[in-house]
């Protein structure tokens, strides 16, 4: 480590949420007009819902996550760390052969509270996660998952 350069973690597991209030507030606006008023943009266009739930109507606090396109070991980390109503942001760098999101994420990711999960790459099993009604965008859908 050079001189004068921080240390930066592998894994936060701490970070400030929003107040559940601000939360509730927000569950009324349309994100595209919170994009104009923010200035922030939007995702890209190439991430789309994957069907997977009765709605695709999600709020909450972003968990995000940056993984390499075929190692999956710090998703199971981030659902692990996963608040109640948190929403997972996985940057899979738009890798889409491997999927790091399935059945068993989504299972474990609804045990902790998670509410949604959005995926710069690929989901599988989108038909059991359907089953579950758990929202997922993603950019595709593939049969090969991450390790």
């Amino acid at each position: 480590m050079s001189a004068g350069r921080e240390s930066i973690p592998m894994i936060v597991d701490e970070f400030d949420r929003p107040a559940p209030e601000r939360i509730d507030l927000l569950r009324g606006v349309n994100p595209n007009d919170l994009g104009h008023e923010r200035h922030f943009g939007h995702s890209s266009p190439a991430i789309r819902y994957m069907e997977t739930a009765a709605s695709a109507s999600i709020v909450g606090p972003a968990l995000p996550v940056r993984i390499p396109p075929e190692d999956g070991t710090m998703v199971h980390k981030a659902v692990e760390l996963a608040r109640p109503g948190d929403v997972l942001v996985i940057d899979a760098g738009g890798h889409t052969t491997n999927a790091p999101w399935g059945d068993v994420t989504t299972r474990a990711a609804i045990e902790n509270g998670v509410v949604a999960a959005v995926i710069d790459g690929a989901v599988t099993d989108t038909a059991d996660v359907a089953a579950l009604d758990f929202p997922v965008f993603a950019r595709a859908r593939s049969t090969r998952t991450a390790r």
